[in-house]
Order: structure tokens, then C-alpha cells, then sequence
């Protein structure tokens, strides 16, 4: 990816984060449960998420709180990832390269 294109993609996730904390608070928590029902993707692999501190986490007692900011932020990248690699695939098919 060119400068450019990178710093495209880091302005729409600064400007996505900000009109997500426009209508959801940055101090909204989420139990470990809702945040993988947020991010679709099932309970334990969350845990496997949170425990590698891919997303921040703290236990309130005995249970799992996920601020929604960092749901969003991991959201966000994780999009983000995907709409490059799908990028790569298209030029490399267009190319020829075999993939």
C-alpha cells in the first residue's frame, strides 16, 4: 500500500471514532458475552482475544468487562485488514501471480 492509501484509511478510522463516540459514550462497558455478540464471534474465542491483550479488558469481580471503545477500535482495524487483503488478492489475480 502506498503513504497515501495509509493515511487515507488512519484519517476514516480517526473520523469513524469520533462520530462512534458522538452517540455511544468512550465509558461504555460491555460484558464479555456482549462483546462478542458486538464483534460476532463466539464467547471463548473473546477470551482468546483478551487474554493475548489484543483488546483491553478488566475483571469487575469474578466477570469480564470490554470498554465498547476498544470493541470499536479492534472492529475498525480488523475491516480495515480485510478490505486490504481483499485489495492484494484483486491485484495479484489481475497480475496473474496465481493466487
Amino acid at each position: 500500500m502506498s503513504k497515501q492509501q495509509i493515511e487515507k484509511i488512519n484519517s476514516i478510522i480517526k473520523r469513524d471514532i469520533e462520530d462512534t463516540e458522538e452517540v455511544i459514550p468512550k465509558e461504555s462497558v460491555m460484558s464479555s458475552q456482549e462483546a462478542a455478540d458486538f464483534l460476532n464471534v463466539s464467547r471463548p474465542y473473546l477470551n482468546k482475544i483478551l487474554d493475548s491483550g489484543i483488546i483491553p479488558s478488566y475483571k469487575d469481580g469474578k466477570h469480564r468487562r470490554v470498554y465498547f471503545k476498544d470493541l470499536i477500535l479492534y472492529k475498525i482495524k480488523r475491516e480495515s485488514s480485510r478490505n486490504g487483503l481483499d485489495e492484494l488478492t484483486k491485484q495479484s489475480q489481475k497480475n496473474n501471480m496465481g493466487w
